[in-house]
């Protein structure tokens, strides 16, 4: 079951290592909600999710952002266009060190081949 969900967050790890927001507006639906515990920001267009996703490279670019390393720690498959994945995050500065960690809820739609984030939810740091 996880095979195509692992090799989607491969290829959404490259996207984000990218630091090109296009890269990562293309693995999102639209519309699609970001929610973290400050708030729930509704993407309702292309160029409002492509806005957000330039917003996250400049803020990793601030922060010396190297690369993300995801790990699946759950995922169900409700229906076959639909899965819910929590994902460990260990991401690293450009020399090697540990800059965040946090895990993150997504929606999935579309299926194995053409996985899109509907909803990111970024879970509260304990």
């Amino acid at each position: 079951m996880s095979e195509g969900l692992e090799a989607f967050f491969r290829e959404y790890a490259r996207a984000c290592d990218s630091l090109e927001g296009e890269r990562i507006a293309a693995l999102c639906h639209c519309p699609c909600l970001m929610v973290n515990d400050e708030a729930v920001v509704p993407l309702q267009t292309e160029e409002a999710v492509l806005a957000n996703m330039r917003a996250l490279c400049a803020y990793h670019r601030e922060n010396d952002y190297g690369r993300a390393i995801p790990e699946i720690v759950h995922a169900e498959r409700p229906a076959l266009s639909l899965a819910i994945v929590r994902v460990h995050w260990r991401v690293d500065r450009s020399d090697g060190s540990r800059l965040w960690e946090f895990d993150n809820t997504y929606h999935l739609v579309g299926g194995p081949a053409d996985w899109r984030v509907l909803v990111s939810t970024t879970h509260a740091s304990p």
